[in-house]
């Protein structure tokens, strides 16, 4: 009798510590969350404990749809399980798949110590798995979606966006059938994993992807239809800034920016002291057409620089005009301009008047040279026209001459 009570109380005494110290901390589900209907799911259970201890735990799962039982339905294991589900006629939908977890005690499932819930998306197509994906080297990354340049190889592919066992297999056997349409008669046509393709033309084309998996594994087919529009333009290409870079103090400056490109555009500037590449796209305006008149005022004389960005779908440019505004001095007085003229005008009449008096006079003693003697100066007496005269005198005799002949 006091034997038994002492396995009694041993038996209570490992309950007790067992509650105290077995405690899970995560139940981690790792297995394919997206699956291909008609092919299996293999899950395997990891469970995570704070302080390790030497028990057993019973593992289940519970769905809300009726799935075939596997042979491992319940499994009682340390702290890892395995389930191969299979979803052979199970219609695409989205389904919670529920594991708990159990402490196998004294051969039964005794209290729970871990629960966790994951979604299971069932799908039967490959739309569902893979996106049509281009690359090109250089984008921005203000890109828009499905917009490339011009003049530059683009690499168009299959991307699997779902991980899937099944389809990531190396039994599974994936056919490519591309065709691409567009301006200029573009119809291109391939059946490698990869589509390269260098864009001539800017415009809108049509690009289209048949996929179809085969999946020997199973024996089932599965097919995928892709469809998607690429935008291709031109990127930006010669900015110019057109205008006066010379600004008088105090008069506007005016420029005119404009450029080369696929439409539409955005178009900033802001002005500095120093030349400078800051983007300033967060306060720009947005245009059909890449042009742009801009008017603006300096406070300040001296040195400024205008800092112009530019940007469509596929490019941006930054570029920089030097500014230089000159002070004008005080304006003189019309006095000071008018009186030296006039002078100046004044000295060259008498100059000329001097000139021509000269001339004459030189004329008239080439004409009238004779020779005479002392009692011709008696007989006509004295000539003076001979005599000694001053430099106006001449002018004055000159000017009365010219009057008299005429």
């Amino acid at each position: 009798m006091k034997r038994y009570l002492i396995n009694w109380k041993h038996c209570f005494l490992i309950f007790v510590i067992s509650i105290t110290i077995v405690n899970a901390d995560e139940l981690i589900i790792n297995g394919d969350t997206n699956i291909l209907t008609g092919t299996n799911s293999t899950f395997q259970l990891l469970l995570q404990q704070s302080v390790p201890y030497p028990s057993l735990f019973f593992f289940g799962y519970e769905c809300e749809i009726n799935l075939p039982k596997p042979v491992n339905d319940e499994v009682i294991s340390k702290t890892t399980a395995t389930y191969s589900l299979n979803f052979a006629n199970v219609p695409p939908d989205s389904y919670t798949f529920n594991v708990k977890v159990y402490v196998y005690f004294l051969h039964q499932k005794a209290w729970k110590v871990a629960e966790k819930s994951i979604t299971l998306q069932i799908k039967d197509k490959l739309d569902d798995f893979y996106i049509l994906k281009g690359k090109q080297d250089n984008l921005p990354p203000f890109t828009s979606k499905n917009a490339y340049k011009t003049n530059d190889t683009i690499n168009f592919e299959a991307d699997q966006q779902c991980d899937n066992s099944v389809l990531s297999n190396n039994s599974t056997n994936l056919s490519y059938q591309w065709q691409l349409t567009g301006p200029n008669s573009t119809n291109v046509k391939g059946n490698e994993r990869h589509l390269n393709y260098n864009f001539t033309i800017p415009g809108d084309y049509n690009l289209q992807l048949d996929l179809i998996a085969n999946i020997t594994q199973y024996s089932i087919v599965r097919k995928g239809l892709f469809k998607q529009t690429v935008h291709v333009k031109e990127p930006v290409a010669d900015v110019k800034i057109d205008g006066n870079n010379y600004v008088k103090d105090g008069s506007l400056l005016h420029l005119n920016v404009s450029c080369n490109g696929s439409s539409r555009f955005m178009i900033c500037h802001y002005f500095s002291d120093t030349k400078t590449n800051k983007t300033c796209f967060n306060s720009s305006i947005i245009v059909e057409n890449c042009f742009l008149s801009i008017s603006h005022y300096f406070r300040e004389n001296g040195t400024h620089y205008m800092n112009i960005g530019v940007r469509n779908d596929v490019s941006e440019m930054m570029q920089s005009a030097k500014v230089l505004v000159y002070k004008v001095g005080p304006k003189q007085s019309l006095v000071f301009v008018i009186l030296p003229l006039v002078s100046s005008f004044l000295v060259i009449i008498i100059v000329l008047l001097g000139i021509a008096h000269h001339i004459k006079q030189r004329r008239l003693l080439n004409a009238t040279i004779e020779v005479a003697t002392m009692e011709n100066f008696g007989l006509y007496g004295t000539n003076t026209s001979l005599n000694e005269k001053s430099f106006i005198e001449r002018i004055h005799d000159s000017l009365r001459d010219l009057i008299r002949s005429n």
